[in-house]
């Protein structure tokens, strides 16, 4: 029998079965097993916390939950239940106030009544917009590191708050530190494999330097475009790869076809149009990769099915393609090629309005035209930050 079902009956048995106090303790067992099943699950950072707030201040009985993780800068706002979050610092100082004593302590506390306690008045005082009275927090502690806090705020002084209460609100934080250090790992990884991928990127326009640039730029671009058409960052970090590893299928092509200095034979360009389905077979294997695949194997396929490999049409073509194919198109008539001068501006925005709904999709050329004027703002994007 686990730990968690010998506290269960202890608590049972030392309290007679009563009613109210078996149904508190049945609530909290049922908040820690969804709270474990939280933190092992691929949810990213952002919504287990959220939804870990909302399920901790439903068990508790309480006005709000809140979280913070500790960063070399401080302690970051994290999921809140019960609070708008613009009503919260971004940032505290973990050096004072109630977070000093229960990092300095590494134990649960509890404030009976926040306006009138000395540690805790001088915050409240500073944020008038926080109305509570009872506060209890306890510091996630995982493997000897404290990784943040957790805390419960009621509208009234805090009443018969027990020490087996802060004991439980410490395993809640305990657990939320898991999910906390996972997501660093996850993040340490994922800006390990994006290096990789922008070197393999960087390799390729080595070998064809007449698209030098052309990558980062459609990569920025595309990432820009994505987040004004209302795409979640987590869908934006596959988005991003796949745009990085677009021509990755060219290093199967040869040479003396990829560098050809004029123009292609019929036979060329059709081995030349091999790169989408070579890039499938480089990338397939890769689990990771997998989610990013879309545009890498998509990027030729046009609006009225006019492109390559499958001839797609419409919405058979994968979104993140058909994003990517306005950017791709739009970059290549807008910059210089060894073979020609770059196309005004006015020139290729007329192309893409003239092919919207034949080989672009509407929306999309429309949308990207609204945020094209300030595409040297938008060439010089910040990448995404990768999924919690």
């Amino acid at each position: 029998m686990d730990s968690n079902s010998l506290w269960f009956q202890k608590t049972m048995i030392n309290n007679g079965q009563n009613g109210d106090h078996a149904t508190r303790v049945l609530k909290r067992m049922s908040l820690l097993m969804r709270v474990s099943e939280l933190v092992v699950g691929n949810a990213p950072l952002a919504e287990q916390t959220r939804e870990i707030a909302r399920l901790v201040r439903e068990a508790f009985g309480v006005k709000a939950c809140g979280m913070r993780e500790m960063r070399p800068d401080g302690l970051h706002l994290l999921g809140v239940s019960g609070f708008a979050e613009e009503a919260l610092p971004k940032i505290m100082d973990p050096r004072v106030g109630i977070a000093a004593h229960m990092i300095a302590d590494r134990r649960p506390f509890a404030v009976l009544d926040v306006p009138n306690d000395p540690i805790t008045a001088p915050y409240h005082k500073k944020n008038p917009r926080i109305e509570f009275r009872g506060y209890a927090g306890a510091p996630m502690i995982v493997h000897d590191e404290i990784v943040g806090i957790l805390g419960i705020y009621t509208e009234e002084p805090l009443k018969d708050f027990a020490d087996e209460d802060l004991s439980h609100l410490q395993v809640v934080a305990s657990h939320v530190g898991t999910a906390i250090l996972n997501a660093r790992l996850y993040r340490e990884l994922s800006d390990a494999y994006d290096r990789t991928l922008e070197g393999w990127s960087t390799a390729l326009e080595y070998r064809d330097r007449e698209t030098k640039g052309h990558t980062m730029r459609v990569t920025n671009l595309t990432v820009c475009l994505a987040r004004a058409m209302g795409w979640n960052e987590h869908e934006i970090v596959h988005l991003r790869r796949g745009a990085l590893l677009h021509d990755i299928g060219k290093m199967a092509i040869p040479d003396s076809i990829l560098l050809k200095p004029g123009p292609l034979t019929e036979e060329e360009r059709g081995l030349m149009r091999t790169h989408t389905e070579r890039a499938r077979e480089m990338l397939q294997p890769i689990e990771f990769l997998r989610p990013a695949l879309d545009i890498p194997v998509n990027h030729h396929e046009r609006w009225d099915g006019s492109g390559y490999p499958r001839g797609l049409r419409k919405h058979s073509i994968p979104p993140a393609a058909r994003l990517f194919a306005v950017v791709d198109v739009w970059d290549a008539l807008s910059t210089d090629r060894p073979y020609r001068k770059a196309m005004p501006a006015e020139e290729a925005r007329d192309y893409l309005r003239e092919n919207s709904d034949v080989l672009f999709e509407k929306h999309v050329v429309e949308k990207f035209l609204e945020l094209e004027p300030q595409d040297e703002q938008l060439g010089m994007a910040e990448n995404p930050t990768t999924v919690d």
